[in-house]
């Protein structure tokens, strides 16, 4: 009785995780750009986001996904919504081309979760920096709950970025800037070594004579020679370290982004 028990349990589980498999990937259609699970959009505004993401996706060879899902843990993804967002990619073999360039954003509404994962040419338009800049457009309106209106700036801040990488420009920090930020600190650590200076030289004055600069026992002058006899110099070769290196990949399935809340 209890083997048959067990039996049954280890079906039930494998039927359940089948189950997560399926409705993990079998959603995902050719022409699909948006996926809403947690049904944040109404029909019009999905139907105008996936056209308007399609559009991206094929102007520039770089698809542009969205999902949305209650809670992406009930869903055999883990506990990491990057995880599920590289997975959700890699699973559904989502990209353009044979080299499947493209990103994906997801939100997990349980707590409040986002990630984003970019895969192949969408990592030269999106590096760290323009990952970060990305977010900020978006982020802003689904703290408000303006579930279309970030998703719709997501879609076309997307579309600029591609459009700069296309012309050979793709968006990056820029080195004025860093440069203001140490000048500014420079000036400001100056600043403070001469006010500590000058504070410390307020009660000094200079006298008229001479003899004021002179100690009571008189100026007493001492012959001084330094002899140089020889110099020895020690060479030793220091052997060259080789680096296997890394990539900036949190998974065995390439790509990189970013994850948070909102």
């Amino acid at each position: 009785m209890k083997r048959q028990l067990l039996k049954i349990t280890l079906i039930l589980l494998l039927i359940l995780s089948l189950t997560f498999s399926v409705f993990a990937t079998g959603e995902w259609r050719n022409d699909a750009h948006i996926l809403d699970r947690a049904n944040l959009l109404t029909q019009e505004e999905n139907e105008a986001l996936n056209t308007l993401a399609s559009q991206i996706s094929n102007e520039y060879s770089c698809g542009i996904y969205i999902m949305t899902v209650p809670d992406f843990t009930a869903y055999g993804f883990g506990y990491d919504i990057f995880e599920a967002a590289w997975r959700t990619y890699h699973d559904n073999e989502l990209g353009y081309g044979p080299g499947r360039d493209g990103m994906i954003l997801m939100l997990s509404m349980a707590d409040r979760d986002y990630a984003m994962f970019f895969y192949g040419q969408a990592e030269y338009a999106f590096n760290d920096y323009g990952q970060e800049q990305l977010e900020t457009v978006f982020l802003d309106n689904f703290r408000n709950d303006d579930w279309f209106g970030g998703f719709l700036d997501y879609l076309e801040t997307s579309e600029e970025y591609l459009s700069l990488a296309a012309q050979g420009d793709p968006v990056r920090e820029s080195p004025m800037e860093m440069a203001g930020i140490f000048i500014f600190i420079a000036v400001i650590i100056s600043a403070v070594v001469t006010g500590i200076f000058w504070a410390q030289m307020r009660n000094v004055h200079s006298k008229r004579e001479a003899s004021h600069y002179i100690t009571d026992g008189g100026l007493k002058l001492k012959g001084r020679t330094d002899l140089f006899l020889r110099r020895s110099r020690v060479v030793r070769k220091i052997p060259k370290q080789t680096s296997s290196g890394s990539s900036g990949s949190r998974s065995g399935g390439g790509g990189s982004g970013r994850s948070g809340k909102f």
